[in-house]
């Protein structure tokens, strides 16, 4: 069967070709086969031999073309993570000074073969975890090319919903401690300090809001129903012009000196105590709607918010010379947010003096309920404490393994909440830090402890976030290394103790769990003193349980699947039912 291939033209920003890029996979064992045809995308000529046309990608053919690429902003070209590929770059002319800019700035992901032929210049492209969007371009002669497109899909279902569901749950999760102890007025929030820290996972948060289903459409909702109210206001018009004079117009006539003018051509009956005075002007009470609210100031608040946040990001792209995908949607960004910070209805609403938490239409009313949901994101990806990463490809991957970590805590958290029937304490996951920002809780200081009876035994469960387990310590005895569970639940019955320890795998396949993931597990159960049982949480559909013996549920390791925005809640259901089990037996 013929080697799927794709031939990119790349000219240069004046149109003359500079070459062809030949990308094709490795390892290649499909037996259907796709009609060729050709595309021209943003000026780029390309040739697509035995690619499939897709509507909807899959998670396993290794290149794929999209026909509907606007769909949650996928790009056209679409890879594949951890997979080979050959990509080799045939140049019009000879030249020594050839290269792939951007990515050879990853030299993760790309490894040069030097070849026989000079006039040849390629390797071997992996990106390994990483799913996201980038571009190929050609450096040639100190001439750029002009940039393809293209994305990297993850062999996991749905990573970028994955990613809004997961920091939407946080936040929401977050809300009191966002809303109740830090105003969103608190302090200014000053982007320039935090860029080169948090620039790849503020891009994540953007690219989330920018979607054409999220900010796009809430704010056009607004845009064609602002909302509005019934003000009152008085104008000083003629008397001819008055539509209506009541008492309270007759009592300011006569309290309005101003208004009057001395005539001797008065009316019939005209009060004498008027002194020849009648009035030639008067104030009258109007009504007229009006956009200048709380809700209105509110969403003006947030737009010049992001218009701040974008504005210094082009800044720091600038200054430090950072191209790729990441650069580009950030102008594009910043021209939308631009033009609707212009919206001339914005002109007449005021600044914000307070936030209207309460108010029942960012609660309720379509487009401004939504708009709030991205606000308590943006203040709590905003103030959330990540680990360092700096790096795009990195960035990415490590930010979804990351948030999976902690949104599989807060689900651990819900499960045993559950089985105890106690409400959910938010507010103890995370706490906030001499800077204000928000961290979640590790060690000892995450303890939750539960009350629970099941078939009138009564057990104690502790769930804690990231303890470590050392030679030294007792309690927490590890017979070798440190070792540091994400979730760890100690169990008591009396005297009875011992633990169960889950690990959050974000990297697993869709299909089932890695077996190095599982060998992990086993780890945790042999080297951690009184532990009977260690699972891996991954975003899957296949659970596993490896008993020592048949019929004991425990000692035993395995994986459960855990997915962020399940239309159901069969994965937690699962973990609670085996927990359950657990405390029967």
């Amino acid at each position: 069967m013929p080697t799927p291939e794709i031939l990119i033209h790349l000219p240069d920003k004046e149109g003359n070709l500079l070459g062809t890029l030949l990308l094709s996979p490795l390892n290649y064992n499909e037996e259907r086969e796709f009609e060729d045809f050709s595309k021209t995308i943003e000026g780029v000529e390309i040739e697509f031999k035995n690619i499939p046309r897709v509507y909807e990608f899959d998670q396993t053919t290794p290149l794929q073309f999209s026909i509907n690429p606007d769909k949650k902003s996928y790009e056209q070209i679409l890879l594949l993570e951890e997979t080979d590929y050959e990509l080799i770059f045939n140049p019009c002319k000879s030249s020594e000074e050839i290269s792939f800019p951007t990515l050879e700035k990853k030299n993760m992901v790309f490894k040069r073969i030097n070849f026989h032929r000079k006039d040849i210049y390629g390797g071997i492209l992996n990106f390994s975890s990483y799913a996201g969007k980038s571009f190929f371009d050609v450096g040639f002669d100190g001439v750029s090319s002009l940039k393809c497109h293209f994305e990297v899909r993850s062999k996991k279902i749905n990573y970028l919903d994955h990613y809004s569901a997961m920091i939407g749950d946080l936040a929401q999760a977050a809300t009191s401690l966002i809303l109740d102890e830090k105003s969103p007025l608190h302090r200014p929030l000053e982007f320039k300090k935090r860029l080169k820290e948090t620039f790849y996972e503020d891009f994540m948060f953007l690219e989330y809001i920018f979607r054409p289903e999220n900010l796009l459409n809430s704010y056009g909702h607004i845009r064609h129903d602002p909302h509005s109210l019934l003000v009152s206001y008085t104008e000083n018009v003629p008397v001819s012009r008055a539509s209506a004079v009541g008492e309270s117009s007759l009592i300011d006539m006569a309290s309005t000196p101003e208004n009057l003018i001395r005539t001797d051509d008065l009316p019939p009956d005209w009060p004498l105590e008027m002194d020849n005075h009648v009035p030639h002007h008067l104030n009258q009470l109007d009504y007229v709607d009006s956009v200048d609210n709380p809700e209105n100031r509110f969403i003006k608040y947030f737009l010049f918010l992001l218009q701040e946040l974008l504005d210094e990001m082009v800044v720091y792209v600038d200054k430090n010379n950072a191209g790729g995908y990441p650069a580009d949607k950030i102008r594009k960004y910043q021209e939308i947010i631009q033009e609707y910070v212009s919206d001339g209805w914005l002109k007449d609403v005021g600044d914000m003096n307070y936030f209207p938490s309460n108010s029942q239409v960012l609660q309720k009313k379509e487009g401004y309920r939504e708009i709030l949901n991205y606000f308590l994101i943006f203040e709590f990806s905003f103030n959330f404490q990540f680990d360092e990463v700096t790096d795009e490809i990195k960035g990415y991957q490590k930010k979804l393994s990351e948030l999976y970590e902690y949104w599989c805590y807060l689900k651990i958290l819900e499960i045993v909440s559950k089985i105890a029937q106690v409400p959910v304490d938010y507010s103890s996951i995370f706490n906030l830090n001499k800077e204000w920002n928000i961290e979640i809780k590790r060690g000892r200081k995450s303890r939750h402890k539960f009350n629970i009876k099941i078939d009138e035994q009564a057990w104690e469960l502790c769930l804690e976030f990231n303890s470590k387990f050392q030679k030294s310590s007792p309690d927490y005895h590890s017979y070798s290394l440190n070792f540091y569970p994400d979730y760890t639940i100690t169990v008591k019955n009396g005297f009875e103790r011992f633990f169960l320890h889950f690990d959050a795998k974000y990297k697993s396949y869709e299909d089932k769990v890695k077996n190095e993931d599982v060998y992990k597990m086993h780890t945790y159960k042999d080297a951690l003193k009184e532990t009977r049982g260690a699972y891996v949480l991954y975003p899957g559909k296949k659970s596993k349980i490896y008993r020592e013996r048949s019929d004991y549920l425990l000692p035993s390791v395995g994986a459960f699947p855990l997915t962020p925005g399940g239309s159901d809640m069969g994965d937690e259901d699962e973990i609670k039912l085996f927990l359950k089990r657990v405390l029967k037996v």
